[in-house]
């Protein structure tokens, strides 16, 4: 395993460019992320954020620059560095990334068989603790295809909690709900950081939702972080790029 460095950031990216064929995503972008950090990406639509957190989670590679997980380059980590860091993640990407022809309980069953040596008895007690953290208990014969969006989101999120990672890293968990489901689903989010003290990175669309699931807020537009700082701070900001868009403006 690697040589971690206990005074380097959760995560950090430098000088990161990023496109796609002749489209520019990122030119020069460098962010970093603390230990036990709650930090909220907002930002328009399109404007790269979900892009960037595939990229710090190695899902894709930067065209320049370097992405650093504890101090060490993810482009130089070995096969067993890369299993022990999926462990230490939870991610939960915008379609929740979960099996479509598989059960409730064996998609977060999967997940503890990979990753964990439990028994068989062991694994179904976690994976129904789980589902009941979520309020999915008694669903754990359902398959996915039969939940509706909201408790799809809560067992991505189960899953993504379900190893008690280092740092949970979520796109987006409030898309395409109605607002009572969102609201439930920022209290999970919230409770689970609470109650295991971990890394939160969360992308929104929506900044009254940052503010209330982070400590920290990040603006991404055009390329760039354009706002970074408290979330107390930034919410009473009068001005600014950040303040522009929560007013539905363009934010440069």
């Amino acid at each position: 395993m690697w040589q971690m460095n206990p005074q380097a950031p959760l995560f950090e990216l430098t000088s990161i460019d990023f496109g796609y064929a002749a489209s520019p995503v990122f030119r020069g972008l460098s962010l970093t992320v603390e230990a036990g950090q709650s930090v909220c990406l907002v930002g328009p639509g399109a404007c790269g954020k979900s892009t960037l957190l595939k990229l710090a989670i190695g899902l894709l590679r930067p065209q320049s620059g370097e992405v650093y997980y504890k101090g060490r380059a993810l482009s130089h980590f070995s096969r067993a560095e890369r299993v022990q860091l999926a462990r230490e993640l939870g991610v939960c990407l915008q379609n929740s990334g979960l099996f479509d022809s598989r059960s409730c309980e064996e998609n977060l069953a999967f997940v503890l068989r990979e990753h964990t040596s439990a028994t068989p008895a062991h694994i179904k007690r976690q994976v129904r603790e789980a589902m009941e953290s979520v309020g999915l208990g008694g669903n754990e014969s359902a398959f996915v295809h039969e939940l509706s969006g909201g408790m799809k989101k809560r067992l991505g999120i189960a899953r993504a909690f379900l190893l008690r990672p280092q740092v949970v890293l979520l796109d987006d968990p409030t898309a395409g709900l109605d607002p009572i489901t969102s609201r439930q689903i920022i209290d999970l989010i919230v409770e689970f950081k609470q109650r295991l003290d971990l890394a939160l990175f969360v992308i929104t669309s929506d900044p009254p939702k940052a503010f209330e699931m982070a400590d920290r807020i990040l603006l991404l537009a055009n390329g760039e972080i354009l706002a970074d700082g408290p979330a107390q701070q930034l919410k009473e900001a009068s001005g600014g790029p950040l303040h522009r868009f929560l007013r539905g403006l363009a934010p440069t």
